[in-house]
């Protein structure tokens, strides 16, 4: 996988000031804010780190299982001085990877991909980060030829803390859930997938 990327961070800081605070303070405050913001905002696009993975595939009427080992060698696009980078970082990801899927004749399926990342130390920033687990995941049922609808989602779990350079002891957690809808034409040659995910218990 060969990831091409744009990306846009926009930050906005703003205060609400005691009552009476003298005009030029205000103006001093929103003045350094505004530049503040300013110096975390930012837009690049570029090339994100590729996923090189290699794999077994079992293969069955109704199920799937796939399992492997992937890396992401450090060819995106990083300057640890930009604000916005395509890039995750000077450092390679080596991951033992599943993925697995089920389907049955009254049309319910599931379906997982799950990978779990361990990571060398940042060249740039002396920084090592943790090891963590990230699995997407789905059920749905097929209504017909032309329309499933289902729930799906993702779990991205911290593990071990980062270590090194100036960062503290952080862990991160992301979950999600929320509904899709998707649709076939009766061609086969297009569809359209509507998704809403909620993220909740972030860390």
């Amino acid at each position: 996988a060969l990831p091409m990327v744009h990306q846009t961070t926009h930050v906005n800081l703003s205060t609400t000031l005691p009552a009476g605070t003298p005009q030029q303070v205000v103006a001093a405050v929103n003045g350094a804010l505004a530049t503040a913001s300013a110096q975390r905002s930012g837009s690049h696009s570029g090339l994100a780190d590729p996923e090189l993975a290699a794999y077994v595939d079992w293969a069955q009427d109704e199920s799937r299982i796939v399992a492997g080992v992937a890396m992401n060698p450090p060819l995106g696009d990083y300057d640890k001085n930009r604000v916005v980078n395509t890039g995750a970082g000077k450092y390679w990801t080596f991951k033992p990877l599943l993925v697995a899927s089920r389907v049955w004749e009254n049309g319910f399926a599931v379906g997982l991909r799950a990978t779990y990342s361990f990571n060398t130390r940042n060249d740039d920033t002396g920084v090592r980060s943790g090891q963590y687990l990230h699995a997407d995941w789905s059920g749905t049922y097929q209504l017909n030829d032309q329309w499933k609808f289902g729930v799906q989602g993702y779990v991205l779990k911290q593990f071990t803390a980062d270590r090194g350079g100036d960062s503290a002891a952080n862990k991160v957690q992301a979950l999600s859930a929320g509904p899709l809808i998707a649709y076939l034409a009766e061609s086969g040659d297009w569809g359209v997938d509507f998704k809403v995910m909620k993220e909740f218990s972030v860390r």
